[in-house]
């Protein structure tokens, strides 16, 4: 695993993390209390980058774009080529478009790439919200079905290709297609003439199922900063003792001391003494909750 050095000591981080992990950074770092599926949403708009961990090797090649928008070619010729290159929708709709690449096919610099959410990804990230609010699962999701799976660095967006023989790449596409149609299709393949042994790269339409969606600490100091800002204003701080003496001053009170269990009700008290008084201070239940908190016996 990569690691970073963390305020020049030997204590060593990942430069990634789990979902869970980052919600239980983020709710220590800023005493807030979101949820996975509140991340899972902020990814979907785009405002939580999201990185794919794959623990398996897989190849890419890079995308072709044309003014930031991705370029399709399309996808020509007999039965066994276009159930191969192209994705099981644009196969079923004889839909021949499919994302161009260009230069070498490499093997993944990095086990962690980021994701620009164009293509299956995209799809995966609404299943993964989908189960985390407790939803019905997308029947397809919103994606680009031209493009595959997709991943990026900060010059270029890849496809994820997979190197196999025609033969396993034949019966990989025919068990992603309905169950009525594929006896009719494998009749109609065994019926042509082609090296099966032949071994080329193909274009990867789904998600893999040792892949996995993680973030990056980067993504998460940044994703802090912008929606958990550090307020400027400073909150004083209550002692034990003044905790002590404010509880004791609530609790032997007979018109409050019922209220002591809930403070948030009980705030609205003291908005109604303060302004008899003159005072407009804004008074925070939360913070009335801690030194009540703070000063009942242990």
């Amino acid at each position: 695993m990569n690691v970073t050095t963390v305020h020049g000591t030997n204590n060593a981080m990942p430069v990634w993390v789990t979902i869970e992990e980052a919600v239980n950074i983020i709710n220590s770092q800023r005493n807030v209390n979101i949820t996975e599926s509140i991340l899972w949403r902020y990814a979907f708009y785009r405002y939580f980058p999201l990185s794919v961990y794959f623990q398996s090797p897989v190849i890419l090649r890079r995308v072709i774009t044309v003014k930031n928008k991705l370029l399709l070619i399309k996808i020509a010729g007999d039965l066994v080529s276009r159930l191969c290159y192209l994705s099981s929708e644009g196969f079923l709709k004889n839909n021949g478009w499919t994302v161009k690449t260009e230069g070498e096919f490499m093997s993944l610099p990095c086990c962690v790439m980021d994701t620009p959410l164009l293509g299956y990804e995209c799809a995966e990230l609404q299943i993964s919200l989908a189960r985390s609010l407790r939803l019905p699962l997308p029947e397809k999701g919103l994606h680009n079905t031209y493009c595959g799976l997709l991943v990026c660095d900060n010059n270029y967006t890849y496809q994820v290709f997979e190197h196999i023989t025609l033969e396993k790449r034949v019966t990989r596409q025919l068990h992603r297609i309905p169950e009525d149609m594929v006896a009719c299709y494998r009749d109609k393949i065994s019926h042509l003439a082609f090296n099966r042994r032949y071994q080329d790269y193909f274009p990867v339409y789904h998600f893999p199922g040792d892949a996995c969606f993680v973030v990056k600490l980067s993504h998460i100091e940044q994703f802090i900063r912008t929606f958990f800002p550090v307020s400027s204003t400073i909150t004083p701080t209550i002692s034990t003792p003044v905790s002590r003496f404010l509880w004791l001053a609530c609790k032997h009170n007979d018109a409050i001391k019922d209220m002591t269990d809930n403070p948030y009700k009980l705030v609205s008290v003291f908005e109604q003494w303060a302004a008899a008084e003159g005072i407009t201070d804004h008074l925070s239940g939360d913070t009335l909750k801690k030194a009540l908190k703070r000063g009942a016996p242990v």
